[in-house]
């Protein structure tokens, strides 16, 4: 899987929403720098991250990774 391509695509996401890294990590229940390195494709996240912004973000883990 791409995770620089995955972190794009919730950047995206996020910004579509309006919303802001923090209220993405506080829905999310991660930290504010977990949602950047992530978004950055600097992190390997865990599938519970992914899970929960996903959530966070109005959208299934299944759409954000389709098709990396």
């Amino acid at each position: 899987m791409n995770f620089k391509k995955l972190g794009q695509r919730i950047k995206e996401r996020r910004e579509f929403l309006g919303l802001s890294q923090e209220e993405v990590a506080t829905t999310a229940g991660l930290s504010i720098k977990t949602v950047w390195r992530i978004e950055n494709g600097l992190k390997d996240p865990k599938f519970s991250s992914l899970h929960s912004i996903a959530i966070a973000l109005d959208t299934t883990l299944e759409t954000l990774c389709q098709g990396l």
